[in-house]
């Protein structure tokens, strides 16, 4: 097993792959430039050892951001930031707060911002005021103190900043209900799309 991942470099404005082997600490990260005629095949990179990253994944600003489990044996936490510098070819472990460290978590592009929402009892969303320094710059910008969104899954933001939630659950001939929350509004508008599935 193994993830891969995309994302975009705007320096070069090159579409890049990031291969990275599960749990096999032996075996060495590979790297591929889409569309780029020189690149005939994968290239190894630095490895990151015992890891195993989780599905929620987001690119932006030349870097690609992930979430994976915590398995160092001197954390409490369950969970690291962890960000792949497409330029330099490098993995960093990012700060972040405690709640994306304990809790499950969904990266989200917020305004051109990397952001995560977190759904365990309450709703909190969080935004890193500055990607490029990979401090620990971050800004809780919404609490919501209201039980329910565990149901949900999160699927995006707009550019608008509204957070997309979708609920597998609600399915009734072939619907699926989607809520569009907007924080600055703290509004929500919901829709009933047809879902078809094969």
């Amino acid at each position: 097993m193994a993830s891969c991942f995309f994302g975009y470099e705007p320096f070069e404005n090159q579409y890049k792959a990031l291969f990275i082997p599960l749990n096999h600490m032996e075996e060495a990260c590979k790297f591929f430039t889409l569309g780029d005629p020189t690149a005939k095949e994968w290239r190894t990179i630095q490895g990151v050892g015992y890891h195993f990253p989780r599905a929620s994944v987001v690119s932006i600003n030349g870097s690609i951001h992930y979430l994976a489990w915590d398995h160092d044996d001197n954390s409490a936490s369950k969970f690291k930031l962890m960000s792949f510098d497409l330029r330099r070819e490098k993995f960093y472990h990012v700060e972040a707060p405690k709640t994306l460290r304990d809790h499950v978590s969904t990266l989200i592009n917020y305004q051109g911002k990397l952001g995560f929402v977190c759904c365990e009892k309450h709703m909190e969303i969080w935004v890193m005021e500055d990607v490029e320094k990979k401090t620990k710059g971050w800004s809780r910008i919404f609490f919501y103190e209201m039980e329910g969104f565990q149901k949900w899954h999160i699927s995006s933001a707009t550019r608008a900043g509204e957070i997309a939630f979708v609920d597998d659950s609600y399915l009734y001939d072939d619907l699926s209900c989607l809520l569009y929350y907007v924080i600055s509004e703290n509004q929500s508008r919901m829709l009933f799309t047809m879902a078809k599935y094969i």
